[in-house]
């Protein structure tokens, strides 16, 4: 084995390889620069003649090998240019993963927002900061709690719960003495169409 030492910058017309037989780093991007400033960085830079809307500028995939000896990606990031406006650029980035022989869309981030494919399993808790947050399907929304309970909290303050005691459907008012109220729309005009009044035995 040998090494190259180069001092000033490498500019190569053509692809490489970097080979190694065992699980040493193959490559190390290394910045000794002591600022407050990023480094290192990796830029991959699509330099088009002809830059046009949804063009793919880039990928960078995690490639395998099948029990058959054939290759295949088992993951990898892809994006690209959704327009190329002076002024007003947009830009998407996919996360993809392998699923049943099939690349699969997981994860999309663009200037529409993040869009999620699949299930998503969630170690906690969901939070939207100071912002709302809204769950918007193309088919329906199902709450499964082993638990048996579906708490509604403001601030952290429960004041309502869904229970499955024994199939018997629960909806329960946790605040003392605070009613369930429904309401509806009359003709344009608010109404309550029924007050139970916990202070009275929901009567």
């Amino acid at each position: 084995a040998s090494t190259l030492q180069v001092d000033g910058a490498i500019t190569s017309s053509a692809g490489a390889t970097i080979t190694t037989n065992d699980n040493t780093a193959t490559l190390i991007l290394k910045s000794t620069d002591a600022d407050a400033n990023t480094g290192p960085t990796l830029q991959l830079v699509r330099d088009s003649g002809s830059p046009a809307d949804n063009d793919l500028i880039g990928s960078i995939g995690f490639i395998a090998d099948d029990d058959a000896g054939n290759t295949f990606t088992a993951f990898d990031m892809v994006s690209k240019v959704t327009d190329v406006s002076n002024g007003s650029e947009d830009g998407e980035m996919q996360l993809r993963v392998m699923v049943a022989g099939t690349i699969t869309d997981r994860l999309k981030f663009n200037a529409d927002g993040t869009t999620f494919t699949g299930g998503i399993n969630v170690g906690n808790t969901i939070s939207a900061g100071s912002s709302n947050l809204a769950l918007d399907v193309s088919g329906d929304i199902t709450l499964d709690a082993d638990g048996g309970d579906i708490f509604l909290k403001d601030d952290g303050t429960t004041f309502g719960e869904f229970t499955n005691s024994s199939t018997d459907f629960v909806i329960k008012s946790t605040t003392s003495n605070k009613d369930i109220i429904f309401k509806g729309n009359d003709g344009g005009a608010a109404i309550t169409a029924l007050t139970l009044d916990m202070s009275a035995a929901g009567a």
